[in-house]
């Protein structure tokens, strides 16, 4: 199931890049692509939330940082895409849930707790 949402979410990233790349001026085309960058988005908050959990089962390992940090880049795009094309609550949204995952990733690390 974790590799399901994981390849889900790079095929969708892979296809809303490849509309942000083609250098079309269509609106509505440019938005449907961040509607699809912001799924894949979600996929991959799926897939580590479910490794996070395999984790958990498997004889009470933490869950790792490693996925999520390579979350907050995608989800700063989707942010910034966003913004630029005036979906404002869109970006709203994507933007607090970059700065929730920054703090997740920041109070995982421990780092503050000395």
């Amino acid at each position: 199931m974790i590799c399901r949402f994981s390849a889900l979410g790079k095929s969708t990233k892979h296809e809303a890049d490849a509309v942000f790349r083609s250098g079309t001026s269509d609106t509505k085309e440019h938005h449907r692509a961040l509607v699809v960058a912001a799924d894949s988005t979600l996929c991959f908050i799926l897939a580590f939330v479910l490794s996070d959990r395999a984790r958990a089962l498997d004889g009470g390992r933490l869950p790792t940082t490693e996925m999520w940090k390579t979350f907050i880049p995608l989800a700063v795009f989707v942010s910034d895409k966003a913004k630029s094309l005036h979906a404002h609550t869109l970006y709203g949204f994507w933007y607090v849930q970059s700065n929730r995952f920054m703090q997740r990733l920041y109070d995982a690390n421990g780092v503050g707790t000395q």
